[in-house]
Parts: structure tokens; C-alpha cells; sequence
């Protein structure tokens, strides 16, 4: 009787948790609120139709790889060889990708606690594994950080785009796993 009661129980908490679940994301679809503006950085098996065509980065110093939209254009590779910086035409958008030595043994947690104590306004934010993601808006501007956390270092990529280029830039986060390979993490560059 007992067993009974307990796939009773665990069936109604898995329906409330789905209603939910559905209840929400019909919310968010139907709502233009600038807080619900990004994605969480879960790999997409499916193909997504994009709007863009991709470029490769490479750092050779960090070992971690990036591919980007071909609209940005790539920068000149920073003096210490950490990364590089990537904007369009106007100026209006901006990706930044960099390495550093986790030299104070971060750990994804503390890394990811002290982000958030770094912005006031997060309007969405996810730590898994070994790494984060946190977004918020300013100056009519999404601002999207990712973080890989590892024993040897820490690559980081900030998106920075216009609130009227969210669909065209969601696609590009929905990827984000598929596109920021960071192998090289676990050593010191």
C-alpha cells in the first residue's frame, strides 16, 4: 500500500511541476518583458534556423575556442595573448572572450556568487558544473556573461547587444554550449 501511495504522491508533484512549468514558459512567450529576454546555455540537440554565418576563433594561449557571428569583426588579440574583442559595424554590439589563471582557486560556486554581487539588476542567472551564466539589462543593452571555471584557469565570454536584437542574438545563445569549447581549463597558460 505503501509503494502505491509514494507513485501517487511523486505523479501529482511531477504534474504540478509540469503545469507549471508549461504555464510559464506560455507566460514568457507571450510576454514582451525585457526580463524574460535570455535562454539558459543548455545544449540545443535540434537544429535552430539562424540568421547567421560563423567565423572560428582560436586562442592559442588559453586553448579555447569560439565561433562567432561573421557580422562581428575581429579585433587585434590582446598584448598578453589572453583574448580578443569582437563588435559590428555601428558599435552596438560587442563580444568580449578572455582567459585568465585561476590563481585564488576559484571554484565555479565562488565564482559565480561573486558575480552576482557584482550586478544589482540580474534578470536571469544559472550555475552548473563547472561553470555560470548571468544576463542583465543596461542601457537598452543585454548584457550575457559566461563563465568556464577549471584548476588552471577561467575563460570568460561577455555578449553585449541592443534590446531590439534579441530574437537575431537568442539564436546565437541557445548555441552558446556548442560554440564556446573551453578544453584547456584545467591547466595554467
Amino acid at each position: 500500500m505503501k509503494p502505491k501511495k509514494a507513485i501517487i504522491i511523486i505523479s501529482l508533484v511531477t504534474g504540478v511541476f509540469i503545469t507549471i512549468f508549461l504555464f510559464s514558459y506560455n507566460n514568457n512567450n507571450n510576454n514582451n518583458n525585457i526580463k524574460n529576454y535570455v535562454f539558459s546555455s543548455k545544449i540545443v540537440h535540434s537544429k535552430v534556423t539562424e540568421s547567421f554565418t560563423y567565423e572560428n576563433y582560436y586562442n592559442s594561449r588559453y586553448k579555447f575556442s569560439i565561433k562567432y557571428p561573421s557580422d562581428l569583426k575581429k579585433g587585434e588579440e590582446s598584448a598578453n595573448g589572453d583574448g580578443n574583442i569582437f563588435t559590428n559595424k555601428s558599435g552596438s554590439v560587442k563580444l568580449t572572450v578572455f582567459g585568465n589563471n585561476n590563481v585564488f582557486d576559484t571554484t565555479p560556486k565562488s565564482a559565480y556568487k561573486d558575480a552576482l554581487k557584482e550586478v544589482s539588476n540580474i534578470s536571469y542567472k544559472i550555475q552548473l558544473g563547472n561553470w555560470y551564466v548571468i544576463s542583465w539589462v543596461k542601457n537598452n543593452k543585454i548584457i550575457y556573461k559566461k563563465e568556464v571555471v577549471g584548476k588552471g584557469s577561467i575563460n570568460t565570454l561577455i555578449l553585449e547587444y541592443p534590446l531590439t536584437q534579441k530574437k537575431l542574438y537568442d539564436t546565437f545563445l541557445l548555441n552558446l554550449n556548442i560554440y564556446f569549447k573551453t578544453p584547456g581549463i584545467n591547466e595554467a597558460h
